[in-house]
């Protein structure tokens, strides 16, 4: 008989202070510029609005958060940002100002969820 294989169903699950450093290290990497000497970004953990893991980067240039991690011209400006590699499993959601939300992958099945 044929096993049952069900499809995951991905959720957002809070990403960890750990996977928020990898991620402060790809924008960083991004946002390589030599002429800039750029104020590392904060990780932020279960203080942010309902309990988020963010990444909050006040010095960085204006809308840096809606070109990461796809990559893309910077708003206003002749710099094309290069896309980032995030570590696997992770991603990111920008939010006001200079801040993107960090989330893992947590998957479940869809019987699981019924």
């Amino acid at each position: 008989m044929a096993e049952n294989k069900v499809a995951p169903v991905y959720q957002k699950k809070q990403g960890t202070a750990q996977q928020a450093e990898a991620v402060v290290d790809a924008l960083l990497k991004a946002f390589e510029q030599p002429l800039f000497d750029w104020e590392r970004p904060r990780v932020v953990v279960e203080t942010w609005e309902h309990g988020r893991t963010v990444v909050v980067w006040e010095a960085g240039p204006h809308g840096w958060m809606w070109v990461f991690p796809c990559g893309g011209m910077l708003s206003g400006t002749l710099w094309e940002v290069p896309e980032a590699e995030l570590p696997k499993g992770v991603w990111v959601e920008p939010k006001d100002g200079c801040v993107v939300s960090v989330y893992q992958e947590a998957t479940r099945g869809i019987a699981e969820t019924i």
